[in-house]
């Protein structure tokens, strides 16, 4: 009878520790599932910024000789850029996939051909 309860008391034991590993094991796989995840949407982030950027200097080195530039629609990269522009502001709005969009306004001063930004703000 003794033996009977041994080997029941380590199935147990191996059963629970079993448990234990599988528990563990598929933990770490979401936690790493997370960082991937993570990083994609930072690397978009990143990406839109970087493109936002791009467009809004490219809005302004339009802007400087033509003060009737009205603004346009570019393609960088994975995504678009629109870019509106009036007498005293430039609004630009980056999409990248399908989640990240990047809208800023620029507000600026005109001398001559050169521009002064004097507000830059993110409308999101």
């Amino acid at each position: 009878m003794r033996k009977k309860i041994h080997g029941i008391s380590a199935l147990i034991a191996i059963i629970i520790i079993t448990a234990a590993g599988l528990i563990l094991a598929s933990s770490a796989a979401f936690v790493g599932i997370d960082i991937v995840q993570t990083s994609y949407r930072l690397s978009q982030g990143e990406e839109a910024f970087a493109a936002t950027d791009a467009c809004i200097e490219h809005a302004l080195e339009m802007l400087s000789p033509d003060p009737n530039y009205t603004g346009e629609i570019l393609t960088i990269g994975d995504g678009t850029c629109t870019i509106t522009a009036d007498s005293d502001s430039l609004r630009v709005v980056t999409q990248i996939g399908s989640d990240f969009t990047e809208d800023i306004e620029v507000f600026y001063q005109r001398d001559g051909a050169r521009l002064q930004i004097t507000i830059w703000q993110e409308r999101n």
